[in-house]
């Protein structure tokens, strides 16, 4: 009898905490279905810690949720009934909790024809970069939307490029200066937008 009463209230308890997680999740859902991501992630972050079916099932409801978003987004790219800026944003927030790989929701946000650009432009910006025309890099990078899933690449590379045009300016104004081209080596570094007037290395 006593071990049957302490089965009947670990299967309650355990019950109860499986309620408690769903009930968690879902409202998580709901939340994140609002567009209310900050409430949707705080959910997240702070309830249900110390359940032990959190941890047990909260990727895998995750990667369903998201999966489903993800299809849902196609249709409403298909269909028009969200604007390019909502599912930008949406597809933003499930990419923070790398659930689904980023290439996969890269690809879906391309699918938009106002990132068409946007994309172009990252690939075209790499593709500079990668072959040391980095004021053409810069150029392109630029162009990248600031809801463009690469864009905190596209801000690194932004400021590689800015960083490899400074060293080749100050290399070639010093080239200029052994020459005794001085007036042609301030003039260099003054009109560059790329180097800042109060760069320690230019002083």
């Amino acid at each position: 009898i006593i071990y049957l009463s302490l089965l009947i209230i670990f299967l309650g308890i355990s019950g109860y905490g499986f309620y408690r997680y769903n009930l968690t999740f879902a409202n998580f859902k709901t939340q994140f279905d609002s567009f209310n991501y900050s409430q949707a992630n705080n959910i997240l972050l702070t309830q249900e810690n110390i359940n032990p079916f959190k941890p047990l099932f909260i990727n895998r409801d995750l990667k369903n949720y998201f999966s489903y978003k993800v299809n849902e987004l196609y249709d409403s790219i298909s269909n028009g009934n969200l604007s390019d800026e909502d599912i930008l944003l949406q597809i933003k927030e499930i990419d923070r909790y790398n659930i689904l790989s980023h290439e996969e929701l890269t690809t879906l946000s391309y699918s938009l024809n106002s990132m068409k650009n946007s994309s172009s432009k990252y690939t075209e910006g790499i593709s500079y970069f990668n072959n040391e025309d980095y004021t053409n890099a810069l150029n392109c990078l630029k162009k990248v939307s600031y809801l463009d899933l690469n864009y905190n690449y596209a801000v690194k590379y932004i400021n590689e490029s800015k960083k490899k045009i400074k060293e080749n300016i100050l290399a070639y104004c010093d080239e200029l200066a052994s020459k005794d081209y001085y007036s042609k080596a301030i003039s260099i570094l003054t009109e560059n937008e790329t180097l800042s007037s109060n760069d320690p290395d230019i002083k």
